[in-house]
């Protein structure tokens, strides 16, 4: 065996050199930068300082302050130092319960003095139910009908809606109405659009129009109305004959002829028309009948020897051919009266060439310029996204009348073709 010089053989000392490589590579790496970015802690959240004491103290007295003028009877001050505290529920609460304590006069001058704000809101509601003790039902429905929409926007529609309630139970304002419904299975349409136009009336749907909370009842005979649309119709009827007689007097017509269907309700509509228009000053120079499903009045005008100024047409659908015929016969200039002209802008595109002149009438008119017309024919599109039609008409006509004891609707329609355009006759 050899002996050590004393020194590391060769291998010991490259052992050793790459131990101290590797833990200098290992210093190196830990010296480098981390990719990972340490994020800081968030902030504390900031806490809304608690009110001072001064604060408080003098909020103290502001209360005491509002507090001694009510009691002294300086009431408009009392709520004017509680309006300065309105942000603190205490103080809001303690303000309307310090309103509703008001006597009537009292309630009329903070309604005015705080019109617009919560105070002046409530005080009207007060002043309402203040009324409503004294039986001032008038005043009340005003009041609660002004009110409502502010009400709805200051937070108070529930006071108004028990308010409302209480209204119309007090004033005995809730009206049991009676509907007839002589529609048969194919007039689905016609009941529909007849009930649409009662609950329109009646403020169940769309914008709140009636006084009264009405209750809808089929065929019980123990309700204060009944509504009979068949019934509303000959009553239109009727106001038609009698406004187109009107008008046609006013256009220096005094003699007519009459063409009514031969059927049984024909011949008693003739007779009931010829003593009206007789009783009116209006000459009648003839009647001729017509087979209630001709479409050929050739034969029938050729047997008129002398036209009268206007002819008499019982049956509005029968307008346009009679009035192409007259034309065919050179008697173009032979003026038309007819009832019950279902559509007027119809006839008009199609035959209003030879109809210069024609007075019509018709039991509902979409297109009238009547305030009272347009107001129902906008309400009832943008409740039901429709336009309305006749059966509409009558159901809302005849509860707007009961409900707001108003005769506006019972107007008839007159329609006058000239220049080519249908002209209403107001």
């Amino acid at each position: 065996m050899r002996k050590s010089t004393g020194n590391f053989p060769r291998y010991m000392w490259l052992k050793v050199s790459l131990k101290i490589l590797i833990l200098s590579w290992g210093v190196l790496f830990a010296c480098l930068p981390s990719k990972k970015v340490v994020l800081p802690p968030p902030p504390t959240p900031l806490k809304a300082p608690a009110p001072s004491r001064e604060v408080k103290e003098e909020g103290q007295m502001v209360f005491q302050k509002a507090r001694k003028a009510y009691e002294e009877g300086r009431v408009e001050e009392a709520l004017l130092y509680y309006k300065s505290l309105e942000k603190d529920p205490g103080a809001k609460k303690e303000a309307l319960s310090l309103i509703a304590s008001l006597k009537v006069e009292e309630l009329k001058k903070v309604s005015e003095r705080f019109k617009g704000h919560p105070f002046g809101v409530y005080a009207t509601l007060m002043l309402s139910k203040k009324l409503m003790a004294q039986q001032r039902w008038e005043e009340v429905k005003t009041l609660l009908k002004v009110v409502r929409a502010e009400a709805q926007k200051k937070g108070f529609d529930e006071v108004w809606e028990s308010l409302w309630e209480e209204f119309l139970k007090e004033s005995g304002r809730r009206l049991r109405v009676s509907l007839i419904l002589p529609f048969s299975e194919k007039e689905i349409e016609k009941r529909e659009a007849f009930l649409r136009g009662c609950f329109l009336g009646a403020g169940i749907f769309g914008p709140e129009r009636a006084s009264y909370r009405v209750t809808f009842l089929v065929g019980d005979k123990a309700a204060e109305y009944v509504i009979d649309p068949i019934a509303c119709k000959r009553s239109l009827e009727q106001k038609q004959i009698k406004g187109l007689i009107e008008t046609a007097i006013k256009e220096g017509i005094k003699e007519v002829g009459i063409l009514y269907p031969s059927s049984s309700s024909g011949e008693r509509d003739m007779v009931f028309l010829k003593k009206v228009l007789f009783e009116s000053g209006l000459n009648v120079s003839f009647t001729r009948s017509y087979p209630p499903e001709t479409a050929d009045f050739s034969a029938v005008l050729r047997e008129i020897k002398q036209f009268p100024q206007a002819l008499w047409v019982m049956e509005g659908d029968k307008v346009c051919l009679i009035a192409s015929h007259l034309a065919f016969l050179g008697k173009a200039g032979i003026r038309i009266l007819a009832i019950e002209v279902d559509d007027p802008k119809g006839i008009l595109s199609s035959c209003g060439r030879y109809l210069e002149g024609a007075l019509l009438g018709c039991s509902f008119y979409k297109e009238s310029s009547r305030q009272e017309v347009r107001a129902f024919r906008e309400d009832y599109k943008k409740t039901y996204a429709q336009d309305p039609d006749l059966w509409a008409f009558l159901g809302y006509r005849n509860v707007y009348a009961i409900l707001e004891d108003d005769e506006k609707l019972d107007s008839p329609f007159i329609l006058k073709i000239q220049g080519g355009r249908l002209r209403e006759i107001l």
